[in-house]
Order: structure tokens, then sequence, then C-alpha cells
């Protein structure tokens, strides 16, 4: 899901907008539309995490892809034989294993090891941006399930700050609560599960800033009253976080 920037706004022409009445189900309504690519639970998708307080953060890599080269595949790994050796890097293969049992990757064997690459079937999962900072470092993952809206907690009017410099609309602040979408119908596998993060946020309920211009709404960022950092859904499967 791409969303504006705040700076779109303050170059926006039409003539000052209403402020408008919001019912709290048509409002979440539109929340849940605009968190319907909202990833929650996840794959580290080709590396392993490496435990630090309550949060992660990478360790061994299979990962080559740029995802700047022109023509180059949106992801790639490899594995090389003489890595196996390396608890990390086996942790790694194994999940990278399980994902083509999956019918996420396809597995390419070479001489020194095994190249790694997308299915068609796998890309609406492939996430490596950073949406509403959950995502720090843009790490490649495979996600499978999302955050739905439950209900609205509350809603407020507020003021925008300097930076912000809008002219046109209105900006809210509200509260609401949520729960995970159903997951994904090729992350049933129990391994894969275990294998997973839960990226931010994690806590009931979040607060979001939207934007209201011209009946249109838009989401500008989330806080779930933590620093947003991602956690481990089992620290105990990989052995850089049991150390």
């Amino acid at each position: 899901m791409k969303i504006g920037s705040v700076a779109l706004f303050a170059v926006l022409l039409s003539a000052c907008a209403p402020k408008p009445s919001i019912p709290n189900q048509a409002l979440l309504e539109q929340l849940s539309d605009r968190l319907k690519y909202q990833y929650h639970e996840c794959v580290p998708l080709g590396w392993a995490p490496v435990k630090t307080g309550a949060t992660y953060y990478p360790g061994y890599t299979a990962t080559l892809a740029t995802y700047v080269e022109f023509l180059d595949a949106i992801w790639r790994g490899r594995i090389e034989k003489s890595d196996l050796n390396k608890p990390e890097a086996l942790a790694v293969y194994n999940v990278l294993n399980h994902l083509v049992q999956a019918g996420m990757l396809v597995r390419t064997p070479r001489a020194a090891g095994f190249d790694y690459y997308l299915t068609w079937n796998s890309i609406p999962y492939f996430y490596a941006t950073n949406s509403y900072n959950d995502n720090h470092g843009n790490l490649p993952y495979f996600c499978y399930s999302t955050i739905v809206p439950k209900r609205i907690l509350w809603v407020e009017p507020i003021l925008p700050t300097k930076n912000e410099r809008i002219r046109r609309g209105h900006l809210y602040r509200i509260a609401f609560s949520w729960k995970p979408s159903e997951p994904a119908s090729w992350a049933d596998d129990g391994f894969i599960r275990s294998h997973s993060v839960v990226l931010a946020p994690t806590h009931n309920a979040i607060t979001a800033k939207l934007f209201y211009f011209s009946g249109e709404w838009w989401l500008l960022n989330l806080y779930d009253g933590s620093w947003m950092f991602p956690t481990l859904a089992d620290a105990s499967v990989w052995p850089s976080a049991r150390r």
C-alpha cells in the first residue's frame, strides 16, 4: 500500500474542506481499507534474527538481491554448502526449504550450494519496506497475516504541527483496537509459524493520525505506546537467539 507524504497536502489547491461528521462505523471501514496490507506476522526471508532485548537484528543472511538493479529479481537468495556447518546458516537453509515445500520459493541446486527465487504465488506476501515504522532496515519477509481494526475507541481533532504546513483539510488522532487476520494457507506449517516474527504494532490499542480532505482519508502514522520494535514468535528456534 502506497501512502502519500504529508508534503503532498501542502500543495492541494481545492477549496477548504468542511469538517466531516465521523460515524465510528464509517471511520472503521476507512481505516480497515487502509490497513489491509499492513502486515503483522511474518517469516524472515533468507536471514536469521539475533535476539537483543525484546527485539532482534539480522545476523547471517543468504539474500543476494539489491532491489535496485535494472531487471534484477525482487528477491533472490543463495546458501553455500560450506556454510551449512554454521548453526545460523543451517537454520536459514531449513526455513527456505520449508518455504519451497509451501510453494513460496523455487530452489535451484548448484555445485557449491543452492539458489532460491520467489514464485509468482509468493509475490503478494513479500514485504521489504517500512510502512508506519514497522520494518527498520527494510528487511525482507514473507508475511501471512495483517492488522484488522475491530473498534474505534476515541476520536479527537488535532492541530497540524509546524512541519506539516497543512492548508486544507483536517487532522485527527484516533485510537482503535485490532486483531490479526486469519493466516494465509501457506503458513499452516508449524515449522514456518514457529520461525516467524511479529511486526509492530504489537500492542492494543493503537493510536493513529489521519488526514481528511475532500471526502478522502489518509493514514499518516501508527503508534502503539511502545518503541514499535518487532518481536520473535519463538526465540528458542533460532541458534543466534539462544545465546
